[in-house]
């Protein structure tokens, strides 16, 4: 797998959010990197976590929306 940079990361963002994704190969399997690159929170994601992620119904992923304008704090 590769990417553009040839780094094995990538940035995404929009007005609500920035985050560096890199893979990560060091575990048994290979897996995702998550950081928060406005909090510093980070997370991994194997195979199982994304796919369910992928299979969850919007309507339920839109209960998981805690940042931004979305936030339960404004």
């Amino acid at each position: 797998m590769s990417d553009l940079d040839g780094t094995g990361e990538a940035l995404i963002w929009n007005e609500f959010a920035e985050i560096r994704i890199t893979l990560d190969f060091k575990g048994i399997t290979p897996r995702l990197f998550l950081e928060n690159l406005e909090t510093g929170a980070s997370t991994y994601l194997d195979p199982l976590e994304l796919a369910t992620i992928i299979d969850t119904p919007d309507e339920l992923k839109f209960r998981w929306l805690n940042i931004g304008a979305y936030s339960n704090n404004n």
